[in-house]
């Protein structure tokens, strides 16, 4: 896909199931020397644009329900694969998410990424490090929370009474030493060496600022 110039995406959440491989619902079906594939993917990582992706899908027992994962490698230019517009999303805006739909794509079996049934394996093995780069920017949104909530208060009319009621001192310590408590799990979670990342101020230091909240 390099030499081609192509950008690939991982084709794994759903609407109803989330990334949780277990709730999918795409399915896929042998047919000869090809696969049938078909389902609904939402919030897909550059799906507008992405040239191919890698799809999870199960075998359909009738019932609503899948079995046994498998991933396929699918070009997404093929007859049979719809991609919706990008999503209007609230965060990540300069993330261009949209919804993918497969009705009968035909892949050969040579596209079938490792053996039938693997695709739960592999699908984690992209979420165990996906979940390190959420934490990431959690860890991040929260800290950058916690160092506008003083002056929130101070300067939207909305929040006066907030303002006025003052907001104590020891909740933001707690919140504080949650946000440093995470960094070290994101940080462990990388195997990273501690000189790697930007040292966090003592909580006593970053609290000489939220003083006047209580």
């Amino acid at each position: 896909m390099l030499a081609r110039g192509w950008g690939a995406t991982m084709v794994l959440t759903e609407p109803d199931a989330g990334s949780n491989p277990l709730e999918m619902t795409s399915t896929y079906r042998r047919e000869g020397d090809h696969f049938l594939l078909s389902g609904v993917k939402y919030l897909i990582s550059n799906g507008s644009i992405a040239n191919a992706g890698a799809l999870f899908c199960g075998v359909d027992m009738g019932d609503g329900r899948v079995q046994g994962l498998a991933a396929f490698l699918v070009p997404l230019d093929v007859e049979g694969v719809t991609r919706g517009k990008p999503l209007d999303k609230m965060g990540q805006r300069a993330l261009n998410q949209g919804e993918i739909f497969f009705d009968e794509v035909h892949v050969p079996v040579a596209n079938r990424i490792g053996a039938e049934g693997e695709g739960f394996r592999i699908a984690m093995m992209g979420l165990d490090g996906g979940r390190i780069n959420i934490g990431a920017c959690s860890l991040g949104n929260a800290r950058a929370a916690l160092e506008q909530a003083p002056h929130t208060p101070e300067q939207r009319e909305l929040f006066k009474q907030i303002a006025r009621a003052r907001i104590r001192a020891d909740t933001a310590a707690q919140t504080l030493r949650g946000i440093l408590l995470d960094q070290d799990i994101v940080a462990l979670g990388r195997f990273a060496e501690p000189e790697l990342y930007p040292a966090i101020d003592p909580v006593t230091t970053r609290l000489e600022h939220l003083g006047d909240l209580g």
